[in-house]
């Protein structure tokens, strides 16, 4: 695992999409509902583009079930909130997670930005500003569904990527949660990874049955990002608070992290990141128009 590791490290050095010389990418992961491993993926895919020489920080943005916290076995002292109300800076409330990455506790305080002032939108963009440049990634893990709160910031993301198992439920839910975003505008890259399948095989095959559906009533293409078979390993690795591609790295959803990766760096990017400042000016306008 540690050649994969150095080989996408070297991918990364020569990416198309030269995070170093633009602006930070914003990618939001989401699902139509619970359960589906969606803030484990966040996690292990951060550490894994981390590994690939990439710099990455982890924003909790889930709401009501807000567990990075849960799955690296730390546990926040402050939240954005105290930042919105002048008590902490943006530095002063990141945790530091496994090899490096950085992790922003959201906590309810990512509610609270449908009520600034103009003062603290201002100190907000400062903040957010001396970040620039500093992370090549933001990785932002939302809610499950499709809560208004989920939905904005899904749409102030440059890629969504929409996490789903080959249970029903997901994949009806799945449909829905991008129904919304087309029916509000977004203009987001959309990706799916197929999760908790048997085999690549039943994965590709749930993959092309959501693609069409999608393309023929929203008129709209989205891209495969992977596939990760089921793994017992995962679930021994969660109950000991630790990410499972350090914990178990040659593991199948190891491989199936490293893979994504893999394709994250390989794919030429339909657009450009948007950056710090922008992610931020746009989350603070869905909140708003929303409430």
């Amino acid at each position: 695992m540690r050649d994969q590791a150095e080989r996408l490290r070297q991918l990364a050095k020569k990416n198309i999409d030269d995070l170093s010389r633009s602006e930070t990418r914003v990618i939001a992961v989401a699902s139509g509902k619970g359960g589906v491993g969606k803030t484990n993926f966040t996690v292990n895919l951060a550490l894994a583009l981390q590994k690939a020489g990439k710099k990455i920080i982890v924003f909790d943005a889930d709401l009501g079930m807000a567990n990075i916290d849960v799955v690296l076995g730390v546990v926040p002292s402050f939240t954005l909130t105290h930042v919105i109300k002048g008590q902490k800076t943006l530095e002063e409330i990141m945790l530091d997670g496994p090899e490096g990455i950085k992790i922003l506790p959201g906590s309810s305080g990512s509610e609270e930005l449908v009520y600034l002032s103009d003062q603290q939108i201002q100190n907000l963009i400062r903040q957010w500003n001396n970040l620039e440049g500093e992370f090549d990634y933001i990785l932002v893990d939302t809610g499950a569904g499709i809560h208004s709160n989920v939905i904005n910031f899904l749409l102030a993301a440059d890629d969504v990527v929409v996490i789903l198992t080959p249970e029903p439920p997901s994949i009806t839910d799945s449909y829905g949660l991008i129904k919304v975003l087309v029916q509000r505008g977004s203009t987001s890259t959309i990706r799916l990874v197929i999760n908790q399948v048997s085999n690549e095989e039943e994965g590709r095959k749930i993959f092309r049955r959501v693609a069409k559906v999608v393309d023929e009533f929203l008129n709209v293409k989205i891209d495969l990002l992977g596939i990760i078979t089921f793994d017992e390993k995962v679930s021994a690795a969660v109950k000991r608070q630790k990410p499972f591609i350090l914990e178990y790295p040659n593991t199948k959803a190891s491989k199936g992290i490293y893979s994504i990766v893999d394709n994250l760096l390989n794919q030429s990017p339909k657009k450009a990141g948007g950056g710090m400042k922008k992610f931020l000016l746009k989350m603070i306008k869905f909140f708003n128009s929303s409430s």
